[in-house]
């Protein structure tokens, strides 16, 4: 018997965890230029979505989830992974070069690590859950794919 969910409830589930951490952020930010960025990642992920589909985000995140599946699911290897993977070059990695336009997504990862970085055990915590929520329906996309 097939226990794994819906591929529509598994997208909306990954959809909704990303709306609520990029929601976390903007509350804990306070900075113009940072805010602006978060403004303009909404924009861009309500632009894929409506041109691309609801799957956009996961269809594009989920190998990054899959391969780093082991250090989100050991606490202090994800802590590490979150704290110090070069994001650009593992951009690099699936893009042949970056685009201008998507630095600002690199300014807003610098944000993400200092507000991390202050944070208090039970929001980490919190963080540590949504991701390990992504990493599993990311899985469930890819099982789906086969």
């Amino acid at each position: 018997m097939d226990r794994r969910r819906p591929l529509p409830e598994t997208i909306r589930e990954f959809n909704t965890v990303i709306r609520d951490l990029i929601n976390l952020l903007e509350r804990k930010s306070r900075d113009e230029v940072e805010i602006a960025g978060i403004d303009r990642l909404k924009k861009r992920i309500s632009l894929l979505k409506s041109t691309v589909g609801d799957y956009a985000l996961i269809s594009e995140a989920h190998p990054f989830f899959v391969k780093y599946a082991r250090e989100i699911l050991d606490r202090n290897a994800y802590e590490t992974l979150v704290m110090t993977t070069d994001v650009r070059a593992e951009y690099l990695k699936l893009k042949p070069k970056i685009n201008p336009e998507d630095e600002f997504a690199f300014a807003l990862v610098d944000s993400v690590r200092a507000h991390y970085r202050n944070a208090a055990l039970q929001e980490k915590d919190s963080v540590w859950e949504s991701v390990k929520k992504l990493l599993a329906c990311s899985i469930e996309y890819k099982l789906s794919l086969k």
